[in-house]
Order: structure tokens, then C-alpha cells, then sequence
């Protein structure tokens, strides 16, 4: 997958992503646009893109066994690593279907010799807030 970043900067602050975050997550205060602001102002993250399924000749996927997976947030790191994130809302935490995506990332990530990372974020996990668990993720 080839992302092209705009760096154009302008009153909605496009600067890490080319859209404005009402384009990139659709959902005005939604839980995945919370998700979206933390990755936008996280200092590691230099460019990020909402991965749309509606978009499969763009988008980045993994294999599962019920088909693809379009995780929803690819980010580029400052230190040059990709961080895949998935964010899920709570009712989904123990659905087997989300748990094997979670699962592919992980060994997806494990395999990337590492040049990535890929983390199943949560509004709260063990206590941490996205924030949190970003920077859990990164290291």
C-alpha cells in the first residue's frame, strides 16, 4: 500500500493525515474519532490514515479466517516503523471474530523484523487511556 501525505496545514490541522478529522472519521465524537484525535496528536506519529474497507484496492488488510481484515487506523512512526492500530468499542472485547484479528496483527507485527507494530486499542484497557496505550504499543 502506497500512502501519499499532504502536508498542508490549515485551520483543521491537516498536517499529519490531508484531511480534516470530521473527513477522516466520520462520526463526530464517536469513540474511533477519539481514537483518531490521540493518534493525531501523539508526538511518535508523523502521518496517520483512516484504512477504509470501502477502498479494498487501497487499503491495507490481513488474512483471517473469515476473509480480510481492514484494521482502521495506518500510521507512519517518526522513527520510520508503520503502527497499525484497531480501535473496538468495549461490547466487542471478547467476540471471538475480534479477538483473532487481534491476534493476526500481533503475529503480523512479530514477523515485520521490526518495521511495524499493530495494536488493539480499547477506551480503556488495564487501566490505561488511549494515550496509554499508544505509547505501550510503541515502546
Amino acid at each position: 500500500m502506497q500512502c501519499v501525505f499532504d502536508p498542508v496545514k490549515d485551520a483543521t490541522n491537516r498536517a499529519k493525515h490531508g484531511v480534516s478529522l470530521g473527513e477522516a472519521v466520520r462520526l463526530d465524537g464517536s469513540e474511533e474519532w477519539l481514537c483518531a484525535m490521540a493518534l493525531d496528536q501523539h508526538p511518535q506519529v508523523r502521518h496517520w490514515v483512516r484504512n477504509l474497507d470501502s477502498e479494498p484496492v487501497h487499503a491495507f488488510w490481513l488474512p483471517t479466517s473469515a476473509g480480510r481484515f481492514y484494521p482502521d487506523f495506518v500510521c507512519e512512526l517518526t522513527d520510520g516503523r508503520v503502527f497499525v492500530a484497531e480501535y473496538k468499542g468495549d461490547f466487542l472485547r471478547n467476540v471471538p471474530k475480534e479477538i483473532e484479528k487481534g491476534q493476526v496483527g500481533r503475529v503480523w507485527a512479530e514477523r515485520s523484523n521490526g518495521r511495524a507494530v499493530f495494536a488493539m486499542l480499547f477506551k480503556l484497557e488495564r487501566g490505561m487511556d488511549l494515550r496509554q496505550q499508544i505509547d505501550a504499543a510503541l515502546g
